[in-house]
């Protein structure tokens, strides 16, 4: 069975309708005053440091997700940025520069064997 646009424009692709789904809304929860806050989400990540007055992660602290891998670094914006470490639940540590809260540049990598890249 055809569509009605199919059946007035034969030969075209019909339209497609975008959608566009809501990201889904983290609370959080601060706690504290300037640099000695705790911020908690609900998703299950902390961050203790310095916030601003909206309550965004500003300067230094440290995330900790649910899992229990930590970022120590500056952040800005709510991402880190600038030199810092992450230390994943597993042993493993990275010690390095920071954009957007996502390893880059170069760092050192240092496995629980004290093996180091």
């Amino acid at each position: 069975m055809k569509t009605k646009y199919e059946k007035d424009y034969p030969g075209k692709p019909k339209a497609r309708r975008i959608v566009r789904r809501k990201k889904k809304e983290i609370k959080k929860k601060v706690i504290g005053k300037a640099c000695s806050s705790t911020v908690k989400y609900s998703d299950g990540h902390t961050f203790t440091g310095c916030v601003d007055k909206n309550g965004t992660e500003q300067g230094k602290g440290t995330l900790t997700d649910k899992f229990g891998t930590k970022i120590s670094a500056y952040f800005s914006r709510g991402k880190a940025n600038g030199p810092g470490i992450q230390i994943w639940f597993t042993g493993e540590k990275y010690e390095g520069l920071f954009v957007d809260g996502k390893a880059e540049g170069s760092g050192i990598k240092i496995y629980p064997s004290n093996d180091k890249f």
